[in-house]
């Protein structure tokens, strides 16, 4: 179970990172061609910041649960 949790949440984390790069390469392509498009990439990019933050946080409470898990068991 918390190995599958640590999946999930390093999949989304790289998933989020990954959004966050093409948002922030949009971002660099809006600065030089001055397209109004901005917003939608500067939300893309905060999406992806809460992304990764939520995925980091599961991985965190599957880290812990694991040990909990192990103390018990020990």
């Amino acid at each position: 179970m918390s190995n599958t949790l640590l999946q999930v949440g390093t999949a989304a984390m790289q998933a989020g990172m990954q959004q966050a790069g093409q948002a922030a390469a949009e971002i660099a392509a809006v600065a030089k061609n001055n397209d109004a498009s901005l917003n939608h990439s500067v939300v893309d990019l905060l999406q992806a910041e809460h992304q990764v933050k939520a995925s980091a946080q599961l991985v965190k409470t599957a880290d812990q649960m694991m040990g909990a898990m192990i103390d018990i068991f020990v």
